[in-house]
Order: structure tokens, then C-alpha cells, then sequence
């Protein structure tokens, strides 16, 4: 039994953990020396994650996918606890973007084998995920990666398509994929016509970016989004990375590649309408449907400000 007071909050129902929770069950319980919960229900994080238990726990294991991660991670910090545990994120959902780039490509059971080897001498690496507030009296959503405009588009596209193959991982990575690729082609070919837009204005530090009408905006404190993709440029040291895609901006099909590469073309580094690099806070105004980490949010009032800014630096796990 390791020496560090873990605790783990495992969601059933993530993709992976569907097909391998008779096999990382007993393993994720037997290191759970703390608390071991499963949930399904977003409502039973801030119950469980009181301040009390937070501050008890040295580590805290989150196994589920993207949107497991983004619920766990926004109550922890909702619970005002002062001290916040090291975090694991096991790659247990159908997309596993924030484990991934922390170091978890394996599978999920490799995963749990490799983090119950490490125990209790974990390595970690420091992380600032976004604090994102459409009112100042709320708690921030906090998660890795948002998306407006086409972001949402593509996320309402995958679950459409994946229904039929739910629970059929590789099927699902598939469905990931022909729902981005179509998007973009959406994006590029609909051009001004495109549904899914930005029309309100941004600013970075304060600054207005030159593009008044987008069809994507993308902002990450991730090194990468998936294996490959960096779809930015121009950040520095900054915590948070962004890239805004005005409407109607030229060539976006031939440019794609190069821009999720974060190796664009000269001439998009020149076009008004693309813009990236690095923040410590941005605003966008007068959005309605969002994603963060492949979560979507439609807000009731049907337009909000929304406020992003780094947050704290937490100890992840890297997974070996």
C-alpha cells in the first residue's frame, strides 16, 4: 500500500472504462487508500470533492474521459480547498485530449498499471488549466482546451455520428475524426454562409484582435490538442495559446494543414483574418454555444462575456 493518501473518482460510463472496468476496478481500489467513488452524474463532484477530503488527499485520481476531467477539476477548485492534491488523469472516455498530452498515449489499462507501479514516487509536471466565468458571482468552468464557433459545430457533428458506434473505442476515434474533417470542409467550403459564427469581439490582454467576425476560436493551455496537432503560433511563454479563424478567410482548405501543424503559411501569418499567440487573459463577447474539453454549453441567456484566464499551476501526473 503506497505511503500517499489517494483518493479516485471513476466514471463507469467513460468509453474505455465501459470495455476495461473489470480489470482496472480492483487495481484503482486497491490504491484508493483515501476515498474510491464511481459516478456518472456531474451533480455528485462537488459532494464529493468537499475542501475537507481535498486537503487530506496527497493524490487524487480522475479516471474518465475529456469531460470527466473538465467536471472534476472545476469542483476542485469551486471547493475553495486550500491546498490542492497532485492529479492523475487516466485516459478511460472517447477522447482522452488532456491525458494524452500529459503523457498518457497508452491505453487504459496500461495507464492504471503504470500509475499503481509509480506509486508511491509519482513523477509530475506543473499545468495551468483555464479558468473560464461568464459572471463574475459564478465559479469558473475550468478545463484545458474551449472552442466556439465551428468547435461546438463538431462536437454536435461527433455525437451524432457516434451513437451507433458508442462503446467500440477505435470506431469512436473514428468518429472524431470524419466529425472535425467534415467541419473543417464546412468551414471552407460554406464560407460566409457558415452557421457556426463569432460575431462578437475579442481581446487578448486587453487588446482587440483584428478579426470582428470568426468561425473558430480555439484557446488551450495544452502543449498539443491531439498527437501532432498544435494549431498555434506566436505565443512565447505564454500560458495561454489561441487561434481565432475569421470568416470567410482565404485558402483555409489549402492552409489546414499547415495551421494545425502550427507551421502556417506566410501569407496566413500576414492575412487579417488569422490570428495567434499567447495570453495571460482573454474576453470574447456575446457567446452562446461553447465547448471545453469536448463539452458543450449553450447559455440560458442566450449570450454571455466570457472572461478566460490561466489558472492555478496543479501537479500532474506524468504517466509513463
Amino acid at each position: 500500500m503506497s505511503s500517499l493518501r489517494v483518493g479516485c473518482i471513476c466514471n463507469p460510463d467513460a468509453a474505455r472504462n465501459r470495455q476495461a472496468l473489470s480489470k482496472v476496478r480492483p487495481v484503482l481500489s486497491e490504491m484508493s487508500n483515501a476515498i474510491y467513488a464511481e459516478t456518472t452524474s456531474t451533480k455528485d463532484y462537488a459532494s464529493i470533492l468537499c475542501a475537507d477530503l481535498i486537503e487530506s488527499l496527497d493524490l487524487l485520481i480522475l479516471s474518465g474521459g475529456d469531460g470527466t476531467l473538465q467536471q472534476g477539476m472545476s469542483a476542485l477548485l469551486a471547493s475553495k480547498a486550500a491546498r490542492l492534491p497532485k492529479l492523475a488523469l487516466l485516459p478511460a472516455g472517447s477522447t482522452n485530449v488532456a491525458a494524452t498530452d500529459l503523457g498518457g498515449g497508452q491505453g487504459l489499462v496500461e495507464a492504471v498499471s503504470g500509475l499503481a507501479k509509480q506509486l508511491p514516487n509519482v513523477v509530475t509536471v506543473p499545468k495551468q488549466p483555464l479558468l473560464i466565468r461568464a459572471s463574475e458571482s459564478d465559479p469558473p468552468l475550468v478545463g484545458f482546451f474551449l472552442g466556439i464557433g465551428a468547435a461546438p459545430a463538431a462536437v454536435a457533428r461527433y455525437r451524432r455520428i457516434r451513437r451507433p458506434v458508442r462503446g467500440l473505442p477505435l470506431l469512436d476515434a473514428a468518429a472524431s475524426v470524419v466529425a472535425i474533417g467534415g467541419t473543417i470542409l464546412e468551414i471552407g467550403i460554406k464560407g460566409e454562409a457558415f452557421p457556426h459564427v463569432v460575431s462578437g469581439e475579442m481581446r487578448v490582454d486587453g487588446e482587440p484582435t483584428r478579426i470582428e467576425t470568426a468561425s473558430l476560436v480555439l484557446v488551450t493551455c495544452l502543449d498539443g490538442l491531439f498527437k501532432g496537432v498544435t494549431p498555434w503560433w506566436g505565443q512565447g511563454d505564454a500560458a495561454i495559446k489561441y487561434l481565432q479563424i475569421g470568416l470567410g478567410a482565404p485558402s483555409l482548405l489549402k492552409h489546414m494543414s499547415g495551421i494545425l501543424r502550427g507551421k502556417p503559411d506566410a501569407s496566413v501569418m500576414k492575412s487579417p483574418l488569422y490570428a495567434s499567440g499567447g495570453a495571460g487573459r482573454m474576453v470574447l463577447s456575446r457567446v452562446a454555444n461553447f465547448t471545453i474539453d469536448g463539452e458543450l454549453f449553450r447559455m440560458s441567456a442566450g449570450q454571455a462575456r466570457l472572461t478566460i484566464d490561466a489558472g492555478p499551476k496543479i501537479d500532474f501526473v506524468r504517466l509513463a
